[in-house]
C-alpha cells in the first residue's frame, strides 16, 4: 500500500504542479488578476505545510516541495507572485 500511495501522491503534486503554472500562464495573459494566483499558491502552501502533510511525506517518501515550479514562478514577470516566493514561499521551504 505504501508503494502505490507513493505513486498516487507523486502523480497528484505533478498535477499540482502543472495547475499553478496553467494559472501563471492565464496570469501572463491577462485572463487572470495576480492576486488570484497568489490567493492559490497561498492555498497549496497551507496544504502542505499542514501537519499532516508533513507526516505523509515521511510516510510515504514524497516531498511536498516538488509541486513548486520554481523557475516559472521566479520567471514569470508578475509582481504580486515575485513578492509570495520572496515573503512567504522561500521563507516557508527554508531557502
Amino acid at each position: 500500500m505504501t508503494e502505490a500511495m507513493s505513486g498516487t501522491s507523486k502523480s497528484c503534486f505533478f498535477c499540482v504542479r502543472e495547475f499553478i503554472l496553467d494559472a501563471l500562464e492565464e496570469a501572463n495573459q491577462g485572463r487572470f488578476s495576480q492576486r488570484s494566483v497568489v490567493n492559490l499558491l497561498e492555498s497549496i502552501l497551507q496544504v502542505i505545510t499542514d501537519p499532516k502533510a508533513k507526516r505523509s511525506e515521511t510516510l510515504w517518501d514524497i516531498d511536498c516541495q516538488q509541486v513548486w515550479p520554481m523557475q516559472q514562478l521566479k520567471a514569470s514577470g508578475l509582481t504580486k507572485v515575485a513578492n509570495f516566493l520572496k515573503h512567504r514561499l522561500l521563507p516557508a521551504a527554508g531557502v
